[in-house]
């Protein structure tokens, strides 16, 4: 996607959330790590796939959530 995304005459912000441990989708979103509309949120000592998950259990999705929407 990091193409499509650099080849858009105005690119939509994107919020990559990601477990810090799991290695492809730390790969992928590290793709986007220089876009300036691309913001990227490991998730630290994860290593699953579902990030929002694991921040809702963890009690951290609703300040990760605040945030995204100031922004």
């Amino acid at each position: 996607m990091v193409h499509e995304y650099r080849a858009a005459p105005n690119p939509p912000q994107v919020s990559l959330m990601y477990g810090e441990d799991n290695w492809d989708d730390r790969l992928h979103a590290e793709r986007m790590r220089d876009c300036a509309f691309a913001k990227l949120r490991p998730v630290a000592q994860f290593a699953g796939h579902n990030a929002v998950i694991e921040l809702i259990r963890r009690g951290e999705f609703q300040s990760v959530l605040q945030e995204f929407c100031r922004s």
